[in-house]
C-alpha cells in the first residue's frame, strides 16, 4: 500500500487513510472481536453473554464464560518491541504511520485533589 496525499496535517492524513488499514485489521482480528470496530459495540459482547446464558438455562448445560478487561492492556505496550515485530509483517508506510502514532505522545493525570492537569511526555503504552 502507499500513501500519496497532500495535506499539512499529518493526523488527517491518517484518518483519511483509516479505510485504507481497516482491510488489514481485519485480517488478523476474529469475528467475535467488536471493540475499536465500525458498527460494533460492547453491546455486541453483552447480548452474546446473555444468548449464550440464556441458551444454557434453557438446554440446561453449564458454561463458563471468561471476560477480560482490556482497558489497561495497552498501558505499557514496549512500543520499540512491537513496532521490531511488525516491521517484519507491514509495509514501510504502514509502519511510518505507526511511528508517527506512536511518537511524541504526552499524558495528562487527573486526580480529585488536583486544579490543573500537568502533562508529561511517554514513551510506553499505545496512546
Amino acid at each position: 500500500m502507499s500513501f500519496s496525499v497532500a495535506s499539512s496535517d499529518p493526523t488527517a492524513v491518517i484518518v483519511s487513510h483509516s479505510s485504507e488499514i481497516r482491510p488489514y485489521t481485519e485480517e488478523f482480528l476474529p469475528h467475535s472481536q467488536s471493540g475499536f470496530r465500525p458498527e460494533r459495540s460492547t453491546a455486541d459482547i453483552a447480548w452474546a453473554h446473555k444468548w449464550l446464558a440464556t441458551k444454557a438455562k434453557n438446554e440446561d448445560v453449564e458454561i463458563k464464560i471468561t471476560g477480560i478487561d482490556m482497558s489497561a492492556a495497552f498501558d505499557t505496550t514496549d512500543r520499540k518491541t512491537l513496532l521490531d515485530i511488525l516491521e517484519h509483517i507491514i509495509e514501510e508506510d504502514e509502519l511510518r504511520i505507526l511511528r508517527f502514532l506512536l511518537s511524541d505522545t504526552t499524558i495528562n493525570t487527573r486526580t480529585n485533589v488536583a486544579t490543573k492537569e500537568i502533562p508529561f511526555e511517554s514513551n510506553i503504552g499505545s496512546p
